[in-house]
């Protein structure tokens, strides 16, 4: 009958959803910008870090990882694991997807090469004593200096660590205690994913005595 229940209308729903965006990241050397493959990411909402959006997202051989269908929001790339002779990336890297994003936003990420050290033992050239007090500095291959006033301990030694992967010398700036100044560069070269410490050895002679 006209006017009866059947007649009113019926509410009907209907959802749309936010068209979604893509990002894309480059992950780089910190030192020379060369793009690293192998570094692995996940993306999580930076609103709750551990919502994990994506995951298993790898560099390619041309440093890069793209991710895409991201509702609009804001995000976190977190690295997980590092690329090969780098150390692992500790700051989260932020981005955002806005509406109506039609291509993919870009960031950058970096990596610093792992560390190594090295150990030098000044020692006299005849008796190969151990010499105390002998200064050093070292320095890159282009002449800056790296480290300086670096001074061996009484077994005639120093240790250096937290170098980056790279070719130096030390250079003697003060003999030790009655030995003659030996001013001759001692290269050494820290390697790529070197486990231990480098070792070299550099000897003096005493003055000699007149009589």
């Amino acid at each position: 009958k006209k006017g009866s229940k059947d007649d009113l209308p019926v509410p009907v729903t209907v959802k749309n959803s936010l068209l979604t965006g893509g990002v894309t990241l480059t992950k780089v050397d910190d030192v020379d910008g060369t793009t690293l493959e192998g570094a692995e990411f996940i993306i999580v909402d930076a609103h709750d870090t551990k919502k994990v959006v994506r995951k298993g997202l790898t560099t390619d051989e041309h440093g890069k990882v793209s991710a895409s269908d991201l509702r609009p929001g804001d995000y976190q790339f977190i690295e997980v694991k590092a690329p090969k002779d780098y150390t692992l990336g500790n700051n989260p890297i932020p981005f955002t997807i806005g509406k109506s994003q039609k291509e993919n936003i870009t960031v950058t990420a970096t990596n610093s090469l792992k560390k190594g050290a090295v150990t030098l033992t000044k020692i006299d050239d005849i008796d190969r004593t151990m010499l105390k007090g002998a200064v050093f500095k070292i320095v890159d291959m282009n002449g800056h200096d790296v480290r300086t006033g670096i001074t061996t301990d009484a077994k005639g030694k120093v240790s250096i660590s937290d170098l980056h992967p790279g070719d130096y010398q030390f250079i003697e700036t003060t003999a030790p205690k009655h030995y003659k100044l030996d001013a001759t560069p001692i290269k050494f070269t820290i390697k790529k994913s070197q486990a231990e410490q480098l070792q070299v050895t550099a000897t003096n002679s005493l003055i000699e005595g007149a009589v």
